[in-house]
């Protein structure tokens, strides 16, 4: 009687591979493309959790991520107008990370 415990054995780790190649796929963030606004900068919190902001009416205002690349340069701009190309963070899409940046002349 002949075992079949190689081909089970394959099976098994065929099936095992789907399941990581399946999990990964799905783990995976879509491709988001990066939008644009124009706002004012500021400053929002307390010392020592300060964060950066823009504001784009005084309903709307967006938290900037401190990963964004800009992040120090965007600092020395506040009260400033500015516009940015971003990607929103996080599932309330309040937090934006900032890809680029253009000072406004008003």
């Amino acid at each position: 009687m002949k075992s079949n415990f190689p081909l089970l054995s394959l099976i098994h780790i065929s099936l095992y591979l789907l399941f990581i190649l399946v999990s990964v796929e799905c783990s995976i963030k879509p491709h988001q493309v990066p939008k644009t606004m124009q706002g004012r900068i500021f400053v929002t919190g307390n010392e020592p959790f300060t964060q950066l902001a823009i504001e784009v009416s005084p309903q709307e205002v967006y938290l900037i991520s401190k990963d964004s690349p800009d992040y120090r340069a965007l600092w020395k701009l506040q009260g400033k107008m500015v516009k940015l190309t971003y990607t929103p963070v996080g599932k309330t899409q309040s937090q934006i990370l900032v890809k680029s940046y253009q000072l406004l002349k008003k």
